[in-house]
This record gives C-alpha cells, structure tokens and sequence, in this order.
C-alpha cells in the first residue's frame, strides 16, 4: 500500500461560492490532503477570497458556465438548469 502522503485524493464539492460551514471541512480535507485536486459544479472565486480556499485550483463542471450558475446553490435548480442545457445540446 502507498504511504498517505501519496494517495490520490480528489475533494468534491456543489458549490464553492462562499466560504461557510461545508467549505470550512473542505478547507481542513485538503489540509489533510495537500496534494488532492478539488471538484466543484460550480466556483465563484470572489466568494473564496482572503480564505484558505482562495488560491486553491478548482475543476468545475459545464454547469459553471450556465447563465445564473453561481447565483443558484439548490443542487435540484442545478439539475433543472443541466437537464435544459443537456436538452438543448445537439448531439
């Protein structure tokens, strides 16, 4: 088994648009995990500044670039807002 420090680690977040309670534990995770890659549908990096996720690289989804993505953080709105680009995609 590889030694902790060099597990690969990926942290999956909804929505990293301000920095409260459930982005207080991903802040301690990634403390925990200093070389983990961080995942989120949608990161608004104005609502993460001066906090320890400021400077953090973050991998976001299509929904990010959504109109209204970082205005809404109801995960059943984002899935509203998927499906109708989804819909709208020709494939």
């Amino acid at each position: 088994m590889k030694p902790f420090e060099e597990l690969r680690v990926a942290v999956v977040h909804e929505w990293l648009v301000q920095y409260a309670g459930s982005e207080r534990a991903v802040a301690a995770i990634l403390e925990a995990f200093r070389r983990a890659d961080l995942h989120a549908l949608v990161h608004d990096p104005e609502g993460l500044s001066g906090t320890p996720l400021e400077q953090v690289p973050v991998q976001t989804s299509f929904i990010q670039s959504l109109p209204k993505a970082k205005e809404s953080t109801n995960l059943s709105t984002a899935y509203a807002i998927g499906c109708r680009a989804v819909r709208s995609t020709k494939l």
